[in-house]
């Protein structure tokens, strides 16, 4: 049968036609309308499990508001300006409101990337920094978590009065979901805080992610339990997490303290964003869902991980992603090739990285699927990554052979954003 495809690739839609067996169709249940600005305006009033912010600011307090940096979708652009209005109204000067971007460790946001996530209001009158998680002097050192993270945070959060997170939520392969407790650890924690609560994702006496550690799990993830306890020494005031779209507009926002208002963030995420399977299949097709999804590799990985899930073991999968911005790291790269898991591990535990545990991640899928990527990446760097590259969705078609794509697949056009998961049969 002849299907026709349509799949985002960074900022452009490409489509074509797919000739072979059917393609299921796997996308998020979320149809609900945009926020409206009363509702938004709404759910800041209305927070969850918390005071309105008009009984716990003070005048003239100094607010530190956290930010996501342009890998994360959060709608912020239209959350800011009621939230500063709140604070304002609250009787806190222009002057004692300053945005931080929370980036763990990514890379500084640019001026212009500030502009499109804050909004040129937002930009043009508020003071804004960056995190940077390497220098020693702008960290303050507040103790260790029972998983012996030693949790140094941003000085910045230290000497405000108030301190606000704010971000979306989504599915985290290793941490469960994004938002919450991550814009306090990693968001604002030095490097060796961040490295030592990621190391607790990877079990290494069995050469695996440890239990518990998966996308939507929470209760036994050890790497979450470390987050909240780093982030509880702080004890952030407020939050607003929201829940964006694939046309990235606000259509949920969960305002209130800093524990509850995430959880029920992630709940509502959940509900749209698990689709049901009947089985696994031997092929398939997904694209990241665009920009900023595939902004760079590291992001873009996130699919290859989801897409497994519905991946029979030696399956192919063709992803999409146009990793404009490289990959992300290009300390990466310097983890490959991998010549075998046990090599990996032994030099993740001599000198644990991220960008290792990265590799880590890749490798367990590599090692188990055939990964054809299309991307703009050269392919010589695709190909020592240990994917397949793909100039184009035709080219990777071509690669399929005939018998396999005489099987059904799976067709996911938002793989950073579904989650596929078996049914149990009764």
């Amino acid at each position: 049968m002849r299907q026709k495809l349509s799949l985002k690739y960074g900022r452009q839609e490409i489509t074509c036609t797919y000739e072979g067996n059917e393609l299921q169709l796997l996308v998020p249940r979320q149809k609900e309308p945009p926020l409206s600005d009363e509702q938004i305006l709404h759910a800041l009033k209305q927070p969850i499990n918390s005071p309105p912010l008009n009984e716990i600011v003070r005048p003239g307090q100094k607010v530190l508001i956290a930010v996501s940096d342009i890998t994360r979708t959060t709608g912020m652009d239209r959350i800011l300006p009621p939230l500063v209005q709140e604070l304002q109204e609250c009787h806190v000067p222009d002057g004692r409101i300053r945005f931080i971007f929370a980036v763990g460790n990514h890379r500084a946001v640019l001026s212009e990337e500030a502009k499109t996530i804050l909004g040129n209001e937002i930009y043009n009158s508020f003071d804004i920094l960056n995190h940077h998680s390497s220098e020693e002097q702008g960290l303050v050192k507040l103790g260790k978590t029972a998983y012996e993270t030693e949790v140094s945070i941003n000085k910045e959060v230290i000497e405000s009065d108030m301190v606000i997170l704010t971000g979306g939520v989504g599915f985290h392969y290793f941490a469960g979901f994004t938002g919450g407790r991550k814009s306090m650890a990693p968001g604002l924690s030095s490097y060796g805080s961040i490295c030592h609560n990621h190391l607790l994702s990877i079990d290494f006496e069995r050469g695996c992610f440890a239990d518990g550690v998966a996308p939507a799990s929470l209760d036994s993830n050890p790497v979450h339990k470390d987050m909240m306890e780093a982030c509880a020494m702080v004890d952030p005031d407020f939050i607003v997490n929201s829940v964006v779209n694939e046309h990235q507009e606000v259509v949920g926002l969960f305002a209130g303290h800093w524990r509850d208002a995430h959880l029920q963030t992630a709940r509502c995420y959940s509900r749209s964003h698990f689709v049901p399977v009947a089985e696994k299949r031997e092929l398939v097709i997904a694209s990241c869902g665009g920009f900023p999804k595939d902004i760079n590799f590291i992001q873009a990985h996130k699919t290859i991980q989801h897409a497994s899930r519905c991946l029979q073991e030696g399956g192919t999968m063709i992803v999409l992603a146009e990793c404009n911005r490289g990959m992300g790291n290009e300390d990466l790269i310097s983890w490959f090739p991998i010549h075998s898991a046990q090599q990996l591990l032994t030099r993740l535990t001599n000198a644990y990285h991220l960008n290792g545990q990265t590799a880590f991640a890749l490798h367990t899928m590599t090692s188990r699927y055939k990964v054809i990527f299309v991307s703009s990446l050269k392919p010589s760097m695709v190909k020592l990554l240990g994917l397949t590259p793909a100039s184009s969705v035709e080219e990777a078609v071509v690669m399929l052979d005939r018998k396999l794509r005489s099987k059904k697949g799976f067709l996911i056009p938002q793989g950073a954003e579904t989650l596929p998961c078996i049914q149990e049969r009764i």
